[in-house]
């Protein structure tokens, strides 16, 4: 464990060197990402920005679980 800042809200806390996040921020990052999957499941072939616009969430965001591999761009057909 190392101290660090909480990327999200940059509380200083004590975290292993693979988290970048502190335990609020996680927790909610995870109902980020349900919203972001509900979405997704109840409107397949939406694109970000769409996403973006029916979930209230920044791009951003969505791009951020595009590179940690949680979200994945479809192909064009």
């Amino acid at each position: 464990m190392h101290s660090v800042n909480c990327e999200a809200c940059g509380v200083a806390v004590n975290l292993p060197p693979e988290t970048q996040l502190c335990n609020a921020c996680k927790i909610q990052e995870i109902e980020v990402f349900r919203r972001v999957r509900d979405y997704v499941y109840d409107h397949p072939g939406c694109n970000a920005k769409e996403i973006a616009r029916g979930t209230g969430i920044n791009e951003r965001v969505l791009l951020r679980f595009i590179r940690q591999g949680r979200l994945k761009l479809k192909s064009g057909e």
